[in-house]
């Protein structure tokens, strides 16, 4: 008969495991895309004929936060939880 600590213990392995997989799964899910954008930026980036301007610059830097915040607000808007931020949507 198996006493509760020894299962306990072999329990909390298998959970230590399983957590090492997803994140490792996470990392695969962020390292390989990231690698494939990289790598056609290398090949890709010189065919381009970009440009080298303050405003090319500009709209390069702040194109992913715009973006990014775009569709953050969009969330919030649509969100259930958000009505505090949206009194007239009670």
């Amino acid at each position: 008969m198996a006493t509760p600590g020894l299962v306990l213990s072999q329990y909390s392995a298998v959970l230590g495991m399983v957590a090492t997989l997803e994140i490792l799964r996470f990392l695969l899910k962020l390292l390989v895309p990231s690698l494939l954008l990289a790598i056609a930026i290398r090949v890709g980036g010189p065919q381009l004929s970009i440009p080298a301007t303050a405003t090319v610059s500009l709209i390069l830097v702040l194109t992913p936060s715009v973006v990014m915040g775009g569709f953050l607000g969009y969330r919030l808007w649509h969100s259930n939880g958000a009505n505090h931020a949206h009194p007239g949507r009670d």
